[in-house]
């Protein structure tokens, strides 16, 4: 068994320990405050194009059915169409827009309604 113990520790120890901040800081902070204007959703089309002075003519414009050209601004459902430079249903309607859009009644309804029910409440008598 050896009954020696070294005589001294080891002297060198790292003569330049790293700094603990960096030397260099960024220069621009990110900022708290949300920016003016919020960041517009993605597009489900983001090449379409819309033609607005075809918006709302009473003329349904297939290139303008869609949510981006706001539905051809009703002109496609005979339930939003307005006249206007046309007649609505000039071109027939191809009504594309979810709001408007609903599954048909199983049966008839006595009176007009302004949107069609989703289902029927009752049957109507006759």
């Amino acid at each position: 068994m050896p009954s020696a113990m070294p005589s001294a520790m080891p002297s060198a120890m790292p003569s330049a320990m790293p700094s603990a901040m960096p030397s260099v800081m960024p220069s621009a902070m990110p900022s708290a405050m949300p920016s003016a204007m919020p960041t517009p959703l993605p597009s489900s089309n983001p090449t379409t194009v819309c033609d607005v002075s075809y918006i709302g003519d009473g003329y349904c414009h297939a290139e303008n059915n869609s949510d981006e050209c706001s539905w051809d601004g009703g002109d496609c459902c005979v339930e939003t169409c307005v006249d206007g430079e046309y007649a609505c249903g000039d071109n027939g309607f191809d009504c594309l827009d979810p709001s408007v859009r609903s599954a048909p009644t199983s049966g008839p309804t006595m009176t007009p309604t302004g949107a069609p029910t989703l289902s029927p409440s009752a049957m109507p008598s006759v």
